[in-house]
């Protein structure tokens, strides 16, 4: 299987990079949907239950020579195979010390794990590290965790963000953080999650994060999955975002199927997905 892949968008060189995969129970994607429409959907895209295996991948892109990855993987697990974001950087040619921008679009364990080595030590030492304030402060709040029942990733919440304490860059609002790269609010998922948009020479590609998980969401943007916080302003981030994309953009979606690049466009009353 290729670990990277390869494309341009106007003038930005950019890279999905494969960090592993995992596979999830089915119904907890698509919480919301009746048995029978979710037996339809998963035949008519040539899936099926219990299980399905999903995708880590980030995106590298290179912009004014400089590279910004949009999320970090999973780090080194021992009930999955992932954790391989590092090692598939080098592969693909990207030093992970040239890294000069991280952007984080929410604080799910699966986005933000390969922040650090199995040591504790920064994979990207020398990078700025971007982040909605919402989801950094809920991820940061014990209290929080504790009252949703999610007291054992408390460790893991210290190790990994508290890794980039200090020097995160917090954002509340649509915001340019480098020429041609800004980052937009897409609650619901998590408090504060974000998208990334990249532009150059009047095209864009937008780094969707978990706005985004399956292509079976696009054809049904009602359904949600267990992991959404708020399911409704889930849904209304991800129909905006499939408003906006389908007006020509390019798209990276980190839960689809490896490289996860593709272009929306409309179909009946919801949208689909053609991948690369």
């Amino acid at each position: 299987m290729s670990t990277s892949y390869c494309f341009e968008v106007g003038k930005l060189k950019c890279v999905a990079v494969a960090d592993g995969s995992r596979h999830y129970e089915t119904e907890l994607l698509f919480a919301n949907a009746s048995q029978e429409e979710l037996r339809q959907a998963l035949d008519e895209h040539g899936l099926g239950l219990p299980e399905l295996d999903i995708p880590y991948t980030p995106l590298a892109v290179q912009i004014e020579g400089q590279w910004v990855l949009v999320d970090t993987g999973a780090g080194v697990r021992k009930d999955a195979p992932v954790g391989q974001v590092v090692q598939n950087l080098v592969a693909a040619g990207i030093d992970p010390a040239e890294v000069a921008v991280v952007i984080l679009t929410h604080g799910h364990t699966d986005h933000i794990g390969g922040l650090t080595d199995e040591e504790g030590a920064l994979q990207f030492e020398k990078a700025r590290y971007v982040m909605g304030k919402r989801d950094w402060d809920f991820w940061r709040a014990e209290d929080n965790l504790r009252e949703l029942g999610w007291e054992s990733i408390i460790p893991f919440m210290e190790s990994k963000l508290g890794s980039i304490a200090g020097r995160v860059e917090m954002v509340e609002e649509a915001q340019e953080i480098l020429p041609g790269v800004r980052v937009v609010p897409a609650q619901g998922h998590t408090p504060g999650h974000m998208t990334a948009v990249f532009a150059s020479e009047g095209k864009e590609l937008w780094s969707t994060g978990d706005a985004l998980i399956s292509p079976i969401h696009l054809q049904y943007p009602e359904w949600y999955t267990v992991y959404d916080l708020d399911p409704e302003q889930a849904i209304e981030a991800k129909r905006r975002i499939l408003q906006e994309t389908a007006r020509g953009a390019m798209v990276h979606a980190y839960h689809f199927a490896f490289p996860g690049i593709g272009r929306v466009s409309r179909a009946g009353e919801g949208w689909k997905w053609q991948a690369v």
